[in-house]
């Protein structure tokens, strides 16, 4: 259904913020007052949405001819899809800049390379491996962003945890697409670099073990059962968030 791929966009990111939000609260005993973190979660959620925007425009002629949910298809008015690019874009940003001002030059960051990866003459996405480190360097600095946002101190910044969120993020893309494109190479690749990442997590924030504990589990599974059928990656990856959340909510209370 269309609007599920609308939704599912809509919310990653939020999810994705609270995770790492989670994570340095249990790693760094960091907490931030509430109004905060809800304006960084409404920021980062409005202010990603553009880039949805440019996705589906970007790609409006082949989920066309593929039949496959496009927002820009769906709204069929060039200049209503673009008013409402700008308007989630600039509460977005401003919402950023309220959580964090040095937010906003990752933000810019993150806007370049997403520009780079699907507009003509790069366009990265029409290329196998540009494609894929593109996608890892853009997680990479969302991850930046979000702590940005949330205000955590440069030198707590956790370092290991950044590059296991970005390659376990790719990975999970990787095995979703391996039923139109199997590439055993950077599976295997990014697969070690993963489980590289999460070793040297544990090892440095062993207080993180229980929530990151199904990462592999949840990896191995996908790998081996879904080979020939489509991955439901939007329902493991809510899995996941309700038990980290529970978990924390647990050990909070």
């Amino acid at each position: 259904m269309k609007e599920v791929k609308y939704i599912s966009h809509l919310t990653r990111n939020g999810m994705l913020y609270t995770l790492l939000y989670i994570m340095v609260a249990v790693a760094k005993q960091y907490h931030i007052p509430w109004n905060q973190f809800l304006i960084g979660l409404f920021g980062i959620t409005a202010a990603y949405a553009p880039v949805y925007f440019l996705n589906d425009y970007t790609d409006k002629a082949i989920d066309k001819k593929d039949k496959r949910a496009n927002l820009y298809n769906t709204i069929g008015h060039s200049w209503l899809y673009v008013v409402m690019a700008l308007v989630v874009g600039m509460l977005g940003i401003t919402l950023s800049y309220l959580a964090s001002p040095s937010s906003i030059s990752l933000l810019a960051a993150l806007y370049l390379i997403n520009a780079l990866y699907s507009l003509r003459p790069f366009r990265f996405k029409d290329h196998l491996y540009p494609r894929i480190f593109s996608i890892l360097f853009i997680y990479l600095v969302k991850a930046y962003y979000i702590f940005a946002l949330l205000r955590l101190p440069r030198d707590q910044v956790p370092i290991p945890f950044i590059f296991l969120f970005a390659s376990v993020s790719v990975l999970g893309l990787l095995l979703y697409k391996r039923r139109i494109i199997s590439v055993p190479v950077l599976e295997h690749f990014c697969g070690g670099l993963f489980l590289v990442a999460w070793i040297i997590t544990i090892a440095t924030y062993p207080m993180l073990l229980l929530y990151l504990l199904p990462l592999p589990f949840f990896s191995l599974y996908i790998y081996f059962y879904y080979q020939k059928v489509q991955i439901p990656l939007s329902s493991i990856q809510l899995l996941y968030f309700l038990y980290v959340v529970t978990l924390f909510w647990i050990y909070s209370a």
